[in-house]
């Protein structure tokens, strides 16, 4: 009998997979859900968070410099010894007063900030800059007694290992979301988390189409994103799924395609994309068709959504509707949810 309930009680709840290739967004994402429909996130969750904040920060700091390299660009004596002191640095997520003046000298850098500028011929996480910015508030930012901001945790990137499975409650709708790592050594890991999924929620990064992947030079972003898309929306295990599509980063992808105005054509891989003067309303309708295309059924309902998974308030208005609306029409043609 009890096992009967358990069962019934585990039927009504929708699981959702989170999908996607990696850096598109989908543990950010998986936070927002943790703060608006969870538990949040406590002031210990916070403290714990801080070392990898400034790891981020200093990573980053490495990474730029080190690209300097292969970009041509020859940093003054002050930079390199900064941006060597740094990379033989044994301890990555502590900052002390040396790390901090390295920081602020490379950053303040005309140089450094030129490679900045082409972080999308190299990896780099794309908001590094706002942790870098934030370090002028040291110690206030950053020393013995700071813990992270939501804004700051939403920022942080913890590379997702394996699969995360987590609960919430989302307009009465009760919703069990799995979040598995993107990068390719993750995917032979999702494989179990397939059975009785009811809806999908596919995370595609917009401003990442001028970028290759972290684990392969050789591969562009968006081109493995949409490959990607195309095995999921085909697969036999989500022919009776919702499948939702989040086209995530918009904030990052207009200002690098409105301000910095770089085509969507950049790399010559797209060339059916539209070009001329930069229309958000052109391309936005032209990703959007690019991920339908790669599903092989015409009659097939794909729910997309513009997003930017660091506005806490977009992603509650997004879950809200998908949830009550989408996802629950899912339950109620599958005959789980009366």
């Amino acid at each position: 009998m009890r096992l009967a309930q358990d069962r019934k009680v585990e039927q009504g709840k929708l699981k959702l997979l989170l999908l996607g290739a990696g850096e598109s967004g989908k543990s950010t994402i998986f936070k927002q859900m943790k703060l608006l429909y969870g538990a949040g996130i406590t002031q210990e969750e916070r403290f714990k968070i801080r070392p990898f904040v400034i790891g981020n920060l200093i990573e980053g700091a490495c990474d730029i410099y080190q690209a300097g390299e292969p970009l041509g660009v020859s940093f003054r004596d002050e930079v390199q010894a900064a941006g060597e002191m740094l990379i033989d640095l044994p301890d990555k997520r502590t900052l002390t007063d040396e790390v901090v003046d390295a920081i602020n000298l490379m950053w303040n850098d005309e140089d450094f900030r030129g490679v900045w500028n082409q972080r999308s011929k190299f990896q780099v996480q794309d908001t590094w800059n706002e942790f870098a910015d934030a370090l002028g508030g040291y110690p206030q930012w950053g020393g013995p007694d700071w813990t992270p901001t939501t804004d700051e945790i939403l920022r942080c990137r913890v590379r997702t290992t394996g699969v995360v499975d987590e609960e919430f409650l989302v307009k009465n709708v009760k919703l069990r979301m799995l979040d598995v790592g993107g990068q390719r050594n993750e995917r032979r890991k999702w494989i179990h988390c397939f059975e009785n999924v009811t809806s999908v929620l596919f995370v595609a990064s917009l401003s990442e189409y001028d970028q290759v992947l972290f684990e392969d030079s050789s591969k562009n972003r968006l081109v493995e994103s949409l490959e990607l898309f195309e095995e999921i929306s085909n697969s036999e295990w989500f022919l009776e799924s919702a499948m939702i599509l989040f086209l995530n980063k918009s904030d990052l992808f207009e200002k690098k395609y409105m301000e910095d105005q770089v085509p969507l054509n950049v790399t010559g891989l797209f060339p059916d994309a539209p070009g001329g003067e930069p229309d958000l309303d052109k391309a936005y309708a032209w990703f959007e068709q690019k991920f339908k295309d790669q599903c092989k059924d015409p009659e097939r309902t794909i729910f997309v959504h513009t997003t930017n998974a660091t506005d806490t308030g977009m992603i509650d208005a997004v879950m809200r509707s998908s949830s009550q609306h989408i996802l629950r029409q899912n339950l109620k043609g599958s005959g789980v949810l009366v």
